[in-house]
């Protein structure tokens, strides 16, 4: 049998896909997620993601916040309207007045914030 001397690795490349966000309604806050970030800010994990995926994530955000908010307006499940939790937006509107591209923008910014202090390794398009 062959001995393996090579040594252990120390820090795993860990590759998300837009999916990963999207089944945690781009929630960085999630235990899912918040052990990621965790992981990855303190070198235990690199986070690797691809710019194609930053900007079909950001397509999702506009795309998911624009069907929550208009879900109200017609009384539409209320699984569509998940994302909207972890806005400040619900402590200082009337739920009727919510302004998409506030909440969109601050999700985005919540989602930018993620990528940052995880160190996200962002690979560029030609790359993928």
């Amino acid at each position: 049998m062959k001995e393996n001397n090579s040594k252990p690795r120390k820090t795993w490349n860990v590759f998300l896909d837009t999916e990963v966000f999207t089944a945690e309604r781009f929630n960085v806050r999630t235990s899912k997620l918040a052990e990621i970030h965790k992981l990855a800010s303190v070198g235990k994990i690199n986070l690797v993601i691809s710019e194609a995926t930053v900007q079909e994530c950001r397509k999702r955000i506009q795309k998911m916040v624009s069907a929550a908010v208009n879900g109200i307006k017609v009384k539409e499940t209320w699984d569509a309207l998940k994302i909207l939790k972890q806005t400040k937006a619900l402590e200082n509107s009337a739920i009727w007045m919510l302004d998409k591209k506030n909440i969109t923008a601050e999700i985005n910014s919540n989602f930018d914030s993620f990528l940052k202090e995880s160190k996200a390794i962002i690979l560029d398009w030609c790359l993928v």
